[in-house]
């Protein structure tokens, strides 16, 4: 299980940071699949915390109690830091689904033709209602302008006045070779030829910052984390930090915006929750959901490792396990489906020089749909907006577990295509 304490009901607070890319920048997946390195087409949360612990250190020349207290007591969560226009971006959701051969928003058709994108959480909830062989007219499987076949479609989108776009991060990707050096020779050395895959921001024309957020548990340790550590990091100047592997290499810097950050609560984003909730189940009692029962969709901002009481790694948040990490009684939640799927994490401890363990995590984008009976609305949207706030599972301080409740995606892109 989790070490969550739901009676906790203290709203974070959180600053909004941005880094660019200087240089090519390698940010490992994982172990190298034979001679390739592969890298993650975000920067993680770790390699925020990191970096910022670096900079603390060189700064104060040694681990206080300060540093404890901003990096490994759990007041403080870095998180996953994703490349957008300067509109800040997120996960697809993996119920969303695009045509075969011409996937991508329609607010993308300035490059391409692209036939929109819908979801499919709400209508799949509607399919095994209504039956898949009895004609639920939310049954969707071909694209509507080709006949295609839909397959899922992943990456990072942002909202924009004209709908949604696709971030167009794999045009970053591209592969370095290089070859090892004989020491005593001084030239190539034999049979140890080996490729890094970048995120270089020449390949795209235009600015693509990365951007995310640090959650703080109270004011007062915002207070004193932007103090000591943002403002002369990211506000009084434009600042370089290096991440990520092959350094040596000329790969890895990023530089900090160097502008006034300013802080907010996570229950004043917009729209509100309880807008939200009301929206979706809206949406599912429109296909026939339970009027009885008050519908709730999550869905994961970042990957999430959640394991149970045994310590075995889960590929799908249960019902009762959810109702523990919110405070519900047990029994009150009910989870109907889901869009999921897992896969294998590591890293690298740079303060230890080890690789981390390897882990089975819920990647991020997964979409679960719950029902909860016997709950007052008030008291769900307080248990849900604890939840968004605290996120779920282990490893959270280093960007894991982040979630929203009721994306409102998945109630825009329900019917008609986006």
């Amino acid at each position: 299980m989790t070490t969550t304490n739901p009676s906790d009901a203290t709203t974070p607070v959180a600053f909004e940071i941005e880094v660019t890319l200087a240089s090519p920048v390698c940010l490992s997946s994982g172990m190298p699949a034979g001679n390739v390195t592969r890298t993650l087409n975000y920067i993680p949360g770790s390699a925020v915390r990191g970096m910022l612990a670096q900079f603390y250190l060189d700064k104060v020349g040694n681990a206080d109690e300060r540093f404890h207290r901003l990096f490994t007591s759990g007041n403080v969560t870095y998180g996953n830091l994703y490349l957008s226009r300067g509109r800040g971006s997120a996960p697809t959701p993996l119920s969303a689904h695009s045509c075969k051969y011409e996937p991508g928003f329609l607010a993308d058709q300035a490059d391409d033709e692209r036939h929109g994108v819908i979801d499919l959480l709400v209508a799949t909830y509607a399919q095994m209602r209504v039956g898949r062989n009895n004609g639920s007219p939310m049954r969707v499987e071909e694209c509507p302008s080709c006949g295609a076949q839909l397959e899922r479609f992943t990456g990072f989108y942002e909202s924009t006045d004209g709908g949604r776009q696709a971030v167009p991060v794999e045009r970053l990707r591209r592969l370095i070779t290089r070859s090892a050096t004989d020491d005593r020779l001084q030239t190539a050395e034999q049979g140890l030829l080996y490729s890094i895959e970048v995120l270089d921001p020449t390949a795209f024309r235009g600015d693509l910052p990365a951007s995310g957020f640090v959650y703080c548990a109270t004011p007062e340790v915002s207070e004193e984390l932007r103090q000591h550590l943002l403002r002369p990091s990211f506000e009084e100047t434009r600042l370089a930090f290096f991440v990520g592997s092959a350094r040596t290499r000329g790969c890895g810097e990023v530089v900090s915006a160097g502008r006034p950050l300013r802080p907010f609560e996570l229950s004043t984003q917009l729209p509100p929750l309880s807008d939200r909730l009301d929206a979706f189940n809206r949406a599912v009692h429109e296909v026939g959901g339970d009027e009885s029962r008050n519908y709730f969709a999550i869905t994961l901002q970042s990957d999430a490792v959640v394991q149970d009481e045994f310590f075995r790694f889960l590929g799908t948040m249960p019902a009762e396990m959810l109702a523990w990490e919110a405070g519900f009684e047990r029994g009150a939640l009910e989870l109907i489906g889901s869009f999921t799927e897992s896969h294998q994490v590591s890293g690298w401890n740079t303060a230890m020089r080890t690789p981390k363990a390897k882990v089975s995590a819920i990647r991020m984008g997964s979409a679960f749909l719950y029902s909860a009976r016997g709950v007052h609305e008030q008291h769900l949207v307080e248990m849900l907006t604890g939840l968004e706030a605290r996120g779920i599972g282990s490893r959270r301080a280093e960007g894991f577990g982040r979630v929203k409740v009721c994306d409102p995606f998945h109630v825009e892109a329900r019917k008609d295509y986006v």
